[in-house]
């Protein structure tokens, strides 16, 4: 709702300025939730990280707030509190990245006792290119193989092994791994870029869209928070019908996605041609000489909309988090979900550019811009991008069905 308000708030309406405001701190929202999970895991505790949230919101709202956090310490009984490890999943990728560009310089070994394994066995888990060279499993970009190196045992060191995994300077080759391991995933979510675009639109463009629109049902006013939470059912009636059936095999978290992408195009569409009616109607009924009239069209015109964003958010949204999950290694599964954000949160920030970019089509108001036109660049650029994602996930279905390396097929389809 913060759209509104920003539109409201200013004498002078500029559509171009409060899409920007809102998508910023969006995106700024997400940073700080990935910041805190980063500080749960690896220092806080989830327990007083959630005590120092809620704290936060009782300054805000003093007596809602108040009653759950009093709840919340009622259940404080049962509750078996963990020590921080000590260490998150994006100190885990960060130390491993750290410990392989201080050897850069290193030369991939020829032997697997070359490699600091410490209590694992190196049976099946290397692969030997460019004829010596001897390269952990599994395979990633030429760019990252580097990588590798983050675990090379530095022989003229005057500090043992342990001493320098300490110091950071050597990582274990399961560490090393495990940070190759959601390779796919942050591929996969590269393609995700078109598609966190749509999704910002849910909170900005697609809302200002209900403007003039007739918000009366018969004898009932719908309001504009009718189309989050009808949104918002959508998608976690998806979220529940693969939960309940445990669809949660990784070909049909694939499949999943495949088809939350799919709804964004046609989600895109649909935006599309109800902006072309609805721009129509602006101009044959007087909105733009009398901008306080109320259209003939109904704000039910939009329920389709967020029908396809409730779709493509239960299925590819919730469907890329799985399949990190799925993917990743069990010290990594827990930075699944801030992924997931993380990888939307670049659609919020993304669009910035963007109407920067296609500034024409955005003029003061909703009413006198040219949103069916952005509504159209961005169905087309998700057609393109599902193209590219279909041709990865096909890879990765393949890989499982075969039993390969799904990181260098889906490499080979990139």
């Amino acid at each position: 709702m913060m759209i509104f308000y920003l539109h409201d708030s200013y004498e002078k309406p500029n559509l171009r300025r409060d899409v920007m405001v809102v998508n910023l701190l969006d995106g700024a929202s997400i940073v700080l939730s990935v910041v805190v999970a980063h500080i749960s895991e690896a220092y806080a505790g989830c327990f007083n990280m959630i005590i120092l949230c809620t704290s936060s919101y009782v300054m805000v709202s003093a007596l809602l707030m108040g009653t759950a956090y009093l709840l919340f310490y009622l259940g404080f009984i049962f509750y078996h509190y963990e020590t921080p490890i000590g260490s998150s999943p994006l100190a885990s990728i960060h130390r491993v990245f750290i410990a392989a560009i201080w050897k850069l310089n290193f030369k991939f070994p020829e032997s697997a006792e070359n490699y600091y394994w410490k209590d694992e066995k190196p049976t099946g888990l290397y692969s030997r290119r460019e004829g010596t060279q001897l390269h952990l499993l599994p395979h990633v970009p030429s760019l990252f193989r580097f990588l590798d190196k983050g675990s090379i045992i530095r022989e003229e060191s005057d500090l043992s092994q342990e001493e320098q995994e300490k110091n950071g300077e050597l990582c274990t080759v399961k560490e090393v791994r495990e940070v190759k391991h959601i390779f796919p995933a942050v591929y996969l979510g590269l393609t995700f870029l078109a598609y966190s675009l749509v999704a910002a639109c849910g909170d900005t463009y697609f809302l200002l869209q209900e403007s003039n629109l007739n918000k009366k049902i018969g004898k009932f006013t719908l309001p504009v928070s009718f189309l989050f939470v009808f949104k918002s059912f959508v998608r976690d009636v998806v979220t529940l019908i693969f939960w309940s059936f445990r669809l949660t095999q990784q070909r049909i978290t694939i499949l999943r996605i495949g088809a939350g992408l799919f709804c964004a195009v046609l989600c895109c569409i649909t935006a599309w041609q109800d902006e072309l009616h609805r721009l129509g109607l602006i101009k044959k009924e007087g909105v733009l000489e009398n901008p306080d009239k109320t259209l003939s069209l109904g704000i039910w015109v939009l329920i389709p909309q967020y029908f396809l964003i409730g779709l493509m958010e239960g299925l590819a949204e919730n469907g890329l988090e799985k399949f990190y999950h799925n993917q990743a290694s069990k010290s990594l599964q827990n930075f699944g979900m801030s992924f997931s954000v993380m990888v939307l949160g670049f659609g919020n920030f993304l669009s910035i550019p963007c109407v920067l970019i296609f500034g024409s089509w955005f003029k003061e108001t909703i009413n006198t811009s040219q949103l069916d036109r952005y509504n159209l660049m961005e169905g087309y650029s998700e057609e393109q991008e599902l193209g590219d994602n279909i041709k990865s996930l096909k890879a990765i279905k393949e890989a499982l069905r075969d039993q390969f390396d799904p990181i260098e097929l889906v490499l080979s389809w990139i």
